[in-house]
């Protein structure tokens, strides 16, 4: 199999023209036509996971977050990119083109935390909605940090939770957005200090429970699609550590 076929692949389950304007998606780093025995997906391109692809001689990192990103100008000797270059190791970006499919990183979300009927929001489909009946924020809190194994930061609204809605990663701008859908609650991996403030204001509860436990979820669910598509092929889901830490 050659990294062509993944990438082939990829387009045509969520396409690589569906990405945001300033964002990198596709093949990054790499030929297209090298051969391909074991692919790793993670959600970054870090010196830890390019170490864990040499580890297990993965000739193909798919990550969700672009390994060029920003403008870069140069490639040093030092940077993610000269270090896979020297690896032999091509790397596709995945990243808003995967947020905006309709069964990518915030279905993803939606589902892990137990939501049902989540579905897509007609104006931006990286926000879901879903229904869970909690009491309050407070045990709706405590249901996020235990699935997704987080400490999350919340603006508690005071009132019952019935209507939630998802965004994985950054989604503090759909803020508005997400309180006009009815959700009494908005669960996104990480907002500004104003949103909190805007959150209070317009009586929404606002969780953010991390950029990455919001978003990993969906590299398993990511490598499972890929396994079953190249079944002669290894596929490694890199999950283990997320880059931010709290203190209990």
């Amino acid at each position: 199999m050659k990294v062509n076929d993944v990438l082939s692949y990829l387009d045509c389950v969520a396409s690589f023209n569906t990405c945001e304007e300033w964002d990198n998606c596709g093949l990054l780093v790499g030929d297209k036509n090298g051969e391909v025995g074991t692919v790793l997906v993670s959600l970054d391109v870090t010196d830890e996971v390019l170490k864990e692809a040499e580890k297990v001689k993965a000739e193909l990192i798919v990550a969700h977050h672009p390994i060029i990103f920003g403008g870069q100008s140069c490639v040093l000797s030092d940077s993610l990119v000269y270090k896979a270059i020297k690896s032999g190791i091509a790397v596709i970006g995945y990243h808003t083109c995967f947020d905006n499919y309709k069964q990518g990183v915030s279905y993803t979300l939606a589902k892990t935390l137990g939501l049902f009927n989540a579905s897509p929001n007609e104006q931006c489909p990286c926000l879901f909605t879903g229904t869970q009946k909690f009491d309050g924020t407070r045990e709706l809190v405590a249901h996020v940090n235990k699935t997704l194994n987080t400490n999350a930061v919340f603006v508690d609204s005071g009132k019952p939770v019935n209507k939630i809605a998802v965004c994985g990663g950054s989604g503090g701008d759909f803020l508005t957005l997400a309180f006009e859908t009815g959700a009494d609650a908005f669960i996104t991996g990480e907002c500004k200090y104003h949103h909190f403030l805007k959150a209070r204001e317009i009586g929404i509860s606002l969780i953010a429970a991390g950029h990455y436990e919001t978003e990993v979820p969906c590299i398993p669910v990511l490598a499972e699609r890929l396994k079953a598509r190249f079944p002669s092929v290894d596929v490694i889901p890199w999950t283990k550590k997320p880059p931010v830490l709290t203190l209990e």
